[in-house]
């Protein structure tokens, strides 16, 4: 930060600047544009320092979805809901089954933002622990999906509804008349998504994991140091866990799929007070669905949280997990444990 703000003085001071063309859309002509280095070290430049630090990482959006999305996250995991339901799904899944499906909803996730960094990779890293294998595995993996799958899909998505706009402009320097479909590159994309996984778990498998090695969770290090704190469940306590297990899952399953057919109502148009999450100024439902102004474009972090926060909340009444919202807070306060290390990076 110190080496740019005294760059910019020296380079303001030498009146470094720099042209570029950009399109006019009404004429479709080329104009140029001139940037100027601006000077830090002048009052001005201090008050565009002062004033814009706190706005700066409060519009950083990544960083608040991920804040969004944990709070779902921490009340779902708390409530043991997702390490019940992990267990319970993948138990026998193949462990490069379960790779490979990471990578590609990692892929996918391109289709809405940035979902799949706020919420695919705390998710994945979960995903992972449940299955005894490293976190940081999971998190790597979902990384890799997310990133070297981004824009890619077997969907049409918010990036290729901005882009085909673009792409559209640019084609009317040469035809003002010709027209760009929004699923123009669907097959390269269909194709590309599942290349892109194959090849994506291949590598996580074959020299990822050798590098992260096998993972032990605190669970396991303390059987091993200390037997003697190891409860053993009589048959009447196991019948009664498994149905309080049963029941919880039972309870969550009809919240999330009340929850999503409620979802869905609402970018479902043409039905009685529907619609909702639609930008209905649009006539195409991809761009009402996807676009700049859409309220399930913008808001589908905020959706996927709530939705795990009453799956969470659902479980931990029916399995009996959360007793009241004070142990619920004191559960979930450690996943926020190491973010003050997180925020202070982001800061600066």
């Amino acid at each position: 930060t110190i080496l740019v703000i005294i760059a910019s003085c020296l380079l303001a001071k030498l009146n470094i600047q720099s042209s570029y063309s950009v399109i006019n859309p009404n004429t479709l002509e080329f104009e140029t544009k001139i940037v100027k280095v601006k000077n830090l070290l002048t009052s001005d430049g201090v008050k565009l320092v002062i004033g814009n630090a706190a706005t700066n990482l409060a519009s950083f959006s990544a960083f608040i979805n991920l804040i969004v999305a944990l709070i779902g996250l921490s009340v779902a995991h708390a409530s043991g809901f997702i390490k019940t339901f992990i267990r319970k799904k993948t138990l026998n899944v193949n462990n490069k089954v379960i790779t490979f499906i990471i990578i590609l909803l990692g892929i996918f996730s391109s289709l809405i933002n940035d979902v799949g960094y706020v919420v695919l990779i705390p998710l994945s890293a979960l995903v992972f622990t449940a299955n005894k294998r490293s976190p940081l595995l999971g998190i790597t993996t979902a990384f890799c999906g997310v990133t070297f799958g981004y824009g890619v899909s077997l969907f049409t998505g918010g990036m290729d509804v901005a882009l085909v706009q673009l792409t559209e402009l640019a084609s009317h320097l040469v035809d003002s008349s010709y027209h760009v479909a929004l699923l123009s590159n669907i097959f390269i994309m269909i194709a590309s998504s599942i290349i892109l996984a194959f090849v994506g778990t291949i590598a996580i498998e074959t020299f990822v994991v050798k590098k992260i090695g096998k993972y032990k969770n605190s669970e396991e290090l303390e059987s091993t140091m200390d037997l003697t704190d190891l409860v053993i469940l009589d048959d009447k306590d196991k019948l009664e866990q498994e149905y309080l297990t049963k029941k919880g899952l039972k309870y969550a399953y009809i919240v999330g799929i009340i929850m999503l057919i409620i979802f869905i109502y609402m970018i479902v148009p043409g039905l009685p007070n529907s619609g909702l999450l639609l930008d209905m100024n649009e006539t195409a439902y991809f761009k009402q669905l996807f676009g700049d102004n859409s309220y399930f474009q913008s808001g589908f972090t905020y959706l996927a949280s709530l939705w795990f926060l009453a799956v969470g909340l659902a479980y931990g009444i029916g399995a009996k997990t959360i007793k009241n919202d004070k142990e619920l807070l004191e559960k979930i306060s450690v996943f926020y444990k190491d973010i003050g290390s997180l925020i202070i990076t982001i800061f600066f």
